[in-house]
């Protein structure tokens, strides 16, 4: 797979840290994790 970025946001948790529900920095995930066995990751 191929991404611009190492990690991942979840940018549905935008509305839950708006209204104080979730941290920014819990939006943000290694992309390489959520990823089949077996697929690499390039990022570019």
């Amino acid at each position: 797979m191929l991404s611009a970025s190492d990690q991942h946001m979840y940018q549905p948790g935008l509305l839950y840290v708006a209204f104080g529900r979730m941290m920014p920095e819990e939006l943000y995930r290694d992309q390489a994790n959520l990823l089949e066995p077996g697929i690499e990751l390039h990022v570019d």
